[in-house]
């Protein structure tokens, strides 16, 4: 599990977090997030709707109480190219001292 207790490194421009348990998993912090792309479209979406606004020419206009409302939805893209992981776990791995094959790195496991 990641470990917020050691530090964070940098390497090869990517910050990079400890496992608590197994000395050999390391975990990155999205660089760049991005929004994610799916069919050449952006997964970004807003729905929004408004109440209907009552005007009476004798008592004017009636605003409720809630106008309305909105929704926005987005996919993030949280990944490292494959060139700049490769990089990053070569430089670790020189850190620690290892062969590189022993060194595992993943995204955050972002749940929230």
């Amino acid at each position: 599990m990641l470990s917020l207790e050691t530090p964070a490194v940098q390497v090869g421009g990517v910050l990079v977090f400890a496992d608590h348990a197994d000395p050999q998993q390391f975990y990155y912090a999205a660089p760049n997030p991005q929004i994610a792309r799916t069919g050449g479209r952006a997964m970004f979406d807003v729905f929004s709707y408004a109440v209907e606004l009552r005007h009476s020419p004798l008592s004017g206009t009636k605003i409720p109480d809630e106008l309305g409302a909105g929704f926005l939805t987005m996919g993030v893209e949280c990944t490292l190219p494959a060139a700049k992981r490769t990089q990053a776990i070569g430089e670790l791995a020189g850190r620690l001292g290892r062969p590189a094959d022993t060194v595992g790195l993943d995204p955050i496991p972002y749940t929230k």
